[in-house]
C-alpha cells in the first residue's frame, strides 16, 4: 500500500496523507528555511548561525517569553558576554558562570593554577592572567586609568576594551588583596625590589581598592593589608557594614587613625586575628571596643613582646560575655580577664621559649599570669606552674570547657594529674591532647594515670593523640 504524491506537500490534505502521518514525515521532508539575518562575527562560524536562529525560533514558538525576530525587525543581535579558552572554559560561557568567576577572582586563578599543577606558568597562560587584570583595569573610572597612564603603571598601549558588558566587580564577594599582588607582578615591568616598583605599586593598590571597595556591597570577610584609608574611600559604609570576618596582617600601629575610621563603620565584627601585633595601637583599642558580637580574638606575634598591653587586656575583659574563642602568640598580656570568660569554648596559648608564670590572688580568685620571662627556673618550678595550670582548669574554667592540648615543655606532678582527672568525673570528658611523640618527663605513672581514666570515659574517646594511649 503506497501514499499518493503530491507537489504541494506542505499543504495538509488529509485525504490523500491521513494528519498523524503528515506530521511525521514533515520534518524529514520539509525544512524550514532560516529567516534573514545580519552575520557578523569572528567567533561564530557561519555554519552554525543557521542552528542558533532556528533553535531560538523553536524555543520562541513554545514560550511566548522568548524574544522572536518579526517581519519589522528580522534581527537577532547577540552580545559575548565571555570568552576564555582555558580548560575549564568553552569559547562562550554564560551569565552565571561569569558570576562565578568573579565572585571570588583570586581564588579561581588559584585553582587554575592548581590544576596544572603550575609552579610555572605557560606563555599562553601569562597572555589570560593579563587580560584578566586587563578587564579590571578596564572597568576603573577614566580618571583612574588616566593616572596610571600619567604615572606609567600601565602603558598608553594597553589594549582597553569596549565598555564591558557587565559590572563584573559587582559580583565580588571578596576584596582580595593576593589579588592586587598579583596584578602588580603581571602588569608593572620593573623589579619587585625596586623603588620605582613600589612606587607603581602604591598607585594601582590605591585605584584597585578604589574601584573594589565602590562596587562591592556588603561583603562578610576581609583581610586588611594596606595602610591605605579605606574607609575615606566612596562606598565604604556599604561594603563594609556587614562585615564579619576581619583579618588584619599589616602592623596595627601603622593604620591606628585609619582603625578610629572603620571603627564607625564595621561593629558587628564576629571573629577578628590580628597579626604582629606589638603594642596597645588607639585606633585598634577603639575598633575592638566598638565591636558588639565579638566572638573569637586572636594575637599573633611573630617575636616576643617587649611591653604588656594594658589597654588592650581592658578592653578584652569587657568583651568577656561574647567570647567563645580566645588565643595568643607571643604577645604580653595581662590574664586577670580570664575568670570573666565565661562562656569560652576554645582557649590557645602559645609562647615560643617562654613559659615561667606567675600566680596571684585576684579577689579569692585564681589566676594565673603569664609573665614570659625567660626560663631559667628548675624542673619542679616548672611543675608546680603546670599544676596550678590544671588546677585554674579545673575549678574556674566553663562547664562548655571541653579541650586541653599541651606540648613536652609542660610537666605534672604524678599526684596532681591524678587529682585533675578525679575531679573532671562529673564533667563533659576532656580531650586531653599530649603534642609531642616523646617526652622524658611524662613518665610511665603518668601514662598509667592516662590510661586509667581515659578507660574510664573521663577523658574523651575521641581525643587524637593521647600518648601511650592511642598515638595517632
Amino acid at each position: 500500500m503506497g501514499i499518493e504524491q503530491t507537489t504541494e506537500l506542505e499543504n495538509k490534505n488529509n485525504d490523500i496523507i491521513p494528519i498523524n502521518i503528515y506530521d511525521e514525515v514533515m520534518p524529514y521532508y520539509l525544512v524550514e528555511k532560516s529567516k534573514l539575518y545580519i552575520y557578523d562575527s569572528k567567533i561564530i562560524k557561519q555554519g552554525f548561525v543557521n542552528v542558533i536562529t532556528n533553535y531560538i525560533d523553536k524555543k520562541a514558538s513554545e514560550d511566548s517569553t522568548v524574544y522572536i525576530r518579526t517581519e519589522d525587525v528580522p534581527i537577532y543581535k547577540f552580545e559575548l558576554i565571555y570568552r576564555a579558552n582555558w580548560d575549564s572554559f568553552g569559547d562562550i560561557g554564560d551569565i552565571k558562570r561569569v558570576q562565578i568567576l568573579w565572585e571570588k577572582p583570586y581564588e579561581f586563578l588559584l585553582n587554575h593554577r592548581s590544576l596544572k599543577k603550575a609552579y610555572h606558568i605557560r606563555n599562553y597562560e601569562i597572555l589570560q592572567f593579563i587580560k584578566f587584570y586587563n578587564t579590571i583595569i578596564d572597568l576603573l573610572p577614566t580618571s583612574s586609568k588616566q593616572l596610571l597612564i600619567e604615572n606609567n603603571v600601565i602603558s598608553i598601549s594597553t589594549p582597553f576594551l569596549n565598555k564591558p558588558l557587565f559590572n563584573y566587580i559587582s559580583f565580588s564577594s571578596e576584596i582580595s588583596p593576593n589579588l592586587i599582588n598579583e596584578m602588580g607582578l603581571g602588569l608593572i615591568e620593573e623589579s619587585i625590589c625596586s623603588n620605582e616598583y613600589q612606587e607603581k605599586y602604591k598607585i594601582l593598590e590605591q585605584e584597585y581598592y578604589k574601584l573594589f571597595i565602590n562596587n562591592c556591597k556588603n561583603i562578610t570577610n576581609f583581610r586588611w593589608n594596606t595602610s591605605l584609608p579605606l574607609y575615606q574611600y566612596p562606598g565604604a559604609s556599604t561594603c563594609f557594614s556587614q562585615l564579619r570576618t576581619l583579618g588584619i596582617t599589616c602592623n596595627q600601629s601603622l593604620i591606628s587613625d585609619k582603625l578610629l575610621g572603620m571603627a564607625q563603620i564595621c561593629q558587628d565584627i564576629e571573629n577578628l586575628e590580628l597579626w604582629y601585633y606589638d603594642r596597645d595601637a588607639p585606633g585598634l583599642i577603639k575598633f575592638i571596643d566598638n565591636q558588639k558580637n565579638l566572638q573569637s580574638l586572636h594575637l599573633h606575634n611573630s617575636i616576643k613582646g617587649e611591653r604588656k598591653s594594658i589597654q588592650l587586656s581592658e578592653t578584652i575583659e569587657k568583651k568577656a560575655v561574647t567570647l567563645k574563642r580566645f588565643s595568643l602568640e607571643n604577645v604580653l598580656l595581662s590574664l586577670k580577664f580570664l575568670p570573666s570568660l565565661i562562656n569560652l569554648e576554645q582557649l590557645k596559648l602559645r609562647f615560643e621559649n617562654y613559659c615561667y608564670l606567675s600566680e596571684k590572688d585576684w579577689k579569692k580568685k585564681l589566676d594565673i599570669c603569664l609573665n614570659f620571662e625567660e626560663d631559667d627556673g628548675d624542673d619542679h618550678e616548672r611543675e608546680t606552674i603546670c599544676d596550678e595550670v590544671l588546677n585554674y582548669l579545673l575549678n574556674y574554667s566553663p562547664r562548655n570547657f571541653d579541650e586541653f592540648a599541651f606540648n613536652e615543655n609542660w610537666r605534672f606532678s604524678v599526684n596532681n594529674l591524678k587529682n585533675f582527672f578525679e575531679g573532671w568525673r562529673s564533667r563533659k570528658p576532656i580531650k586531653f591532647i599530649t603534642r609531642f611523640d616523646r617526652c622524658y618527663h611524662f613518665t610511665k605513672e603518668h601514662v598509667e594515670i592516662v590510661q586509667k581514666y581515659y578507660d574510664e570515659g573521663v577523658i574523651d574517646k575521641n581525643t587524637s593523640f593521647l600518648y601511650g594511649v592511642n598515638d595517632y
